[in-house]
């Protein structure tokens, strides 16, 4: 039991004590075993502290994700929310997502596509590696969202090493537009930990461009905040180094996992 909510709860409810407990961890002094152990420690029935309490975990969690982001290029502005619910069972995650554009310069606004979203991880001492699978559904407004679903299979890399980690990413995207081609994307990242509630990572992308046959390259920040077990934010903050890359952009979101 823990003293401490135990002598407050007594405290509150005035109540005198009938026995001797000298070290008031909630054990007549006649049955304590370890009559000296420090205040605030959890004790077992005798007294005594307990190093491991027994707790049975699910093995699911789920997610709720609204998000933010802004993208601005030399001819091109907009601004949008996302709305995201996932479900993670030991290894496998699921997540189904929407987008609402609020400001599309020449267009306006409206929905854009949705996209389902699968991964299966596994994990290799200090390596993990997921493999993933989005399909994109034109569900939105047509000006906006189209009329050709996408196929992106992906694999990503993680090295752990103390309180760095090293990552690698490669997709592929499958479109079904005519008019578009199937691209690549690779990244390469590293991380750190700055506490079990903070993590930043800076990562370099090669994007290949739909239209034509280059790569854009992007310089990308990554910001994890752990603000309590329930709630977390995210940023991220990219901005393109080529010709033709988005110049900037920016996405927020918060995170609610139950």
């Amino acid at each position: 039991m823990k003293r401490g909510a135990l002598l407050l709860f007594f405290t509150i409810l005035g109540v005198s004590f009938s026995f001797q407990d000298s070290d008031l961890d909630g054990v007549p002094d006649e049955l304590d075993k370890c009559p000296n152990t420090p205040f605030f420690t959890i004790v077992d029935e005798h007294g005594c502290p307990v190093k491991e309490i027994p707790v049975k975990r699910k093995n699911w969690k789920l997610y709720l994700k609204l998000g933010f982001s802004h993208a601005r290029d030399n001819d091109y502005e907009s601004n949008s929310l996302s709305y995201s619910l996932a479900f993670s069972y030991r290894r496998v995650y699921l997540s189904y997502t929407v987008r609402y554009y609020t400001f599309i310069n020449g267009i306006g606004s409206g929905w854009g596509s949705s996209s389902l979203y699968a991964s299966y991880r596994k994990f290799f001492k200090n390596t993990a590696l997921y493999a993933g699978l989005r399909l994109s559904l034109p569900t939105g407004d047509k000006e906006i969202s189209g009329s050709y679903a996408n196929i992106t299979p992906s694999l990503f890399f993680n090295y752990f090493k103390g309180k760095w980690d090293l990552s690698l990413y490669a997709e592929r995207t499958f479109r079904s537009n005519p008019e578009r081609r199937d691209t690549w994307l690779f990244s390469a990242g590293a991380g750190y930990a700055f506490s079990p509630d903070v993590y930043v990572n800076l990562s370099f992308d090669f994007a290949e461009s739909s239209l034509r046959p280059v790569y854009n390259n992007y310089l990308n920040l990554f910001l994890y905040y752990n603000l309590k077990r329930w709630l977390y934010f995210t940023l991220n903050l990219s901005k393109g180094l080529s010709p033709y890359a988005t110049d900037r952009s920016l996405t927020f979101k918060v995170g609610l996992r139950f």
